[in-house]
Formats: structure tokens, sequence, C-alpha cells
């Protein structure tokens, strides 16, 4: 479905059911350059499990030129994105919700939980960390909008697991269907996505603000945010709960069933 958030047409997937304002939302925000399917293992089972399950596309995201395209440009600050989540909200008309995010989508996540925080009932942060510099080299590639841009995000951001194969839906290449997300997305997305990803410096500051109990997933083999920096953003949450994986960054994709289950275990308590 489409919702207008600040005048512009916004996608976001019910996962197969329709928009019940008596029931709890859970909102899932994706990572950098990628857009609301890097949650279909997680999302879907939770709109089957008397939740609204809503996976956005953040402004500007989505297969360009397809209809699930968000528009209206995309923010240029990790603050920016943490607004517009809350005016999603507001758009959906949620008082209180269940954030979700990955990887970009924490640093937003902190942000909303910290400024807004009577918006969340619980918070979950898969591959997570106060900060997220990024290396010059992908920085560089992704500022001319070269292929090695997504190519080092796609290599740095999977396990060995990931590089190998062994997704559990058959004959999908974790690899692949990354550098297809990255392809398709638009120009100089993922150097805006980088770069606000690469500025932001407040995560411990908004980490000692968080009300809402919070999960932290992070991955033992994860390059981009290692699980040492989780563990470091965890101690910093007064309620928060720190889970590492055997696995590499995209968590939600090399590890879907057990990122499900942390998720469903911490839900229910």
């Amino acid at each position: 479905m489409f919702v207008e958030v600040k005048g512009h047409k916004t996608f976001v997937n019910l996962n197969g059911q329709t928009f019940d304002p008596a029931k709890p939302s859970i909102v899932f925000v994706h990572g950098a350059a990628m857009e609301q399917s890097a949650w279909a293992a997680q999302a879907r089972y939770f709109a089957y499990h008397d939740y609204n399950s809503l996976s956005v596309n953040l402004p500007a995201h989505g297969p360009v030129g397809s209809p699930n395209q968000s528009a209206g440009e995309a923010p240029t600050t990790i603050a920016a994105y943490g607004d517009w989540v809350v005016d999603f909200l507001d758009a959906m008309k949620i008082e209180k919700a269940v954030l979700v995010g990955h990887s970009m989508g924490t640093l937003i996540g902190l942000e909303v939980a910290a400024t807004y925080p009577n918006r969340l009932e619980k918070m979950i942060l898969v591959g997570a960390a106060p900060s997220m510099p990024v290396h010059p080299a992908l920085v560089d590639a992704a500022s001319k909008d070269d292929w090695l841009a997504e190519e080092l995000m796609t290599s740095w951001g999977h396990g060995l697991g990931g590089h190998l194969g062994g997704n559990k839906a058959n004959g999908v290449w974790m690899k692949g269907t990354a550098l297809s997300v990255f392809g398709n997305s638009e120009d100089q997305l993922i150097f805006n996505d980088l770069s606000a990803c690469s500025s932001y410096e407040t995560g411990m500051d908004s980490a000692a603000k968080i009300a809402c109990p919070t999960l932290i997933i992070s991955g033992k083999d994860d390059k981009m945010t290692p699980a040492r920096q989780g563990a470091k953003l965890a101690a910093a949450i007064p309620d928060c709960k720190n889970v590492v994986l055997p696995v590499g960054h995209m968590m939600p994709s090399e590890a879907p069933n057990e990122v499900l289950d942390l998720m469903i275990e911490f839900l229910a308590a």
C-alpha cells in the first residue's frame, strides 16, 4: 500500500494483511540503499501473529522506476531520517510502535528512541554500533556511482556462509540478491546513506536517553558493525539485551530463523 508522508507517496508493505488500528504495530526499517524486502523472512511472521507488520521503503528507496519506490528526496542525516520515521508513524496514525532496524536503520532507531521516547514500545537493533565510520575506498566508489561500491558493501556485509551459499530458501543467492538491490537503487543513494552513517556522532549520547526495552543482535563475523561495538552500545542503553550470532552483517538473510526466534522471544517477554 501507499501512504502520503509530508506530501510524498511512500510505499509500505503490510506483508499480506490489512492495517488494523486495534492491533499493535511493528515497523521494520532497512539499511543504507536497501529496501523493505530485506525483512521478508521476519516481517511476514508478525503480520500473521497479531501485529500490524509494516516494512517501509524510506524516501527515494526501492527499485528505480518501480511502483514500490518511495517518492521524495532521501534525508542526508540520521537525525532527519529519524524525524521522517515519526512523520511516517503520524501518517499511519500509529501512536506507539515496536521499531526494528538493520544497519543504518539501527542509527535511525537510536534517534527515534532518544528524541521521541513516547513513540516506541520496544526496539530491536540488528547490526548496530554507536557510530558507523565508512572506509574511504567505499565512500570514493559510492561518490562516483562506481559498481565497486555495491561489490564492497556486498562482500564486506556477508559472513562466510553468505559468500558460499546456504540460504534457507532454495535457489536464493544472498550476495546476488544484495547486488541486485544496490544496483537498482537511485544514483548517489549509496553515497547519501553512507555519508549520513559516517557523519553520525551522537550514538552514545542517544543510547543513554533510551527508555524502551531494547534488543541488540550482533554478528560474530560482522565486518561493518563489529560485535564489540554492538556490546558497547548495549552497555550504554539502560534496559538492553545483547545477543551475538555466528554470522556477518546481513543477519536478516544470513540467519533469518535465528533472528526471528530472538525477536519473538523478546517481544513476548
